[in-house]
């Protein structure tokens, strides 16, 4: 910038011998190398500033789970001495592409005509659970419990966590449930605290029968 600002100075000189003093045009000059040279200064401070937010904003993004979750329910079953309850089971799974994270809190609601049912989880006692109602017979491991593995098994880093589940609702009658005007939520969270919703409508295809009598451990 100093030798392109002298050899603009040296050039008015020799052209404008008499119109010009070498004293005002050094500090003239002098002057306009200390706005361009602050000007450049300022803008390349601005562009390393934004280059280290982004690279901050892109680490702390990566150390963030990033789960997503897909489930499906295989059973509603009447409960309760009136058949007044239901209880709805089924299995998710949660995959992770961020940071390690173990899940909690989960939860089943049902929504249907603008009101929301919270369901009460159901904890068995360990041992095989058996399934079994019209045609189906169905054993799932205790120890696959989707909130037990939640827990107890971080989701890595691309990986994926597998369970079943298993929800009481009270006052609410299997044939309330299982139609396709109702939509079905699952809720949970990750380490973090973060919330994560997935819901979908119950596909009269999705679920059957399964005696509530049946269920038990063996």
């Amino acid at each position: 910038m100093s030798g392109i600002l002298a050899i603009f100075r040296e050039a008015l000189l020799i052209f404008y011998p008499n119109n010009t003093q070498q004293q005002s045009v050094f500090w003239s000059c002098v002057l306009i190398a200390f706005i361009i040279s602050a000007a450049i200064l300022l803008f390349q401070q601005r562009k390393v500033i934004n280059t280290i937010t982004k690279e901050l904003d892109e680490e702390k993004e990566n150390k963030r789970p990033k789960l997503t979750a897909e489930f499906n329910v295989f059973a509603v079953a009447p409960a309760g001495k009136l058949n007044e309850d239901s209880i709805v089971s089924l299995t998710a799974t949660i995959t992770n592409v961020g940071a390690p994270s173990i899940i909690s809190h989960v939860e089943l609601i049902l929504k249907k005509e603008g009101r929301e049912i919270k369901g009460e989880n159901i904890v068995l006692s360990s041992g095989p659970i058996v399934f079994e109602g019209n045609d189906i017979k169905l054993q799932v491991r205790q120890e696959d419990n989707l909130t037990r593995q939640g827990i107890s098994h971080p989701i890595p880093t691309r990986g994926a966590l597998h369970g079943w589940h298993v929800v009481l609702f009270r006052n609410i009658k299997r044939e309330e449930i299982y139609s396709p005007t109702t939509t079905v939520i699952f809720r949970f969270k990750d380490v973090t605290g973060a919330l994560y919703t997935t819901e979908t409508p119950m596909d009269s295809t999705a679920s059957d029968f399964i005696d509530a009598s049946k269920l038990q451990n063996t």
